[in-house]
């Protein structure tokens, strides 16, 4: 063995020590940082889950107040409607 190869293989334990000195900790804080941003968009999705019910909430009363409007005119029509037919009915059969 040369003295060219024998400091090429003495010096590759050093670097790649001192290299993975220099990438642990980058890796550690990216594994850090993707975790604490899973966290965040997790609460995102809650906020809007909540944000969606509260809306739907609102359009749930709107239609139930039209419902309630619409079901009172039916009643009133069916109302005038029947009072229409007994009006034509004794008109037929000729009671006044």
């Amino acid at each position: 063995m040369s003295k060219k190869n024998k400091g090429k293989t003495s010096l590759f334990p050093t670097l790649l020590t001192l290299f993975s000195g220099f990438i642990a900790p980058i890796l550690r804080d990216l594994n850090h940082n993707k975790n604490i941003k899973r966290i965040d968009k997790t609460a995102e999705k809650v906020e809007v889950c909540e944000h969606l019910l509260v809306k739907s909430e609102k359009k749930q009363n709107e239609l139930r107040k039209i419902v309630e409007d619409l079901r009172l005119k039916l009643y009133i029509s069916f109302a005038v409607q029947a009072f229409l037919l007994l009006l034509i009915l004794l008109k037929v059969f000729q009671v006044f």
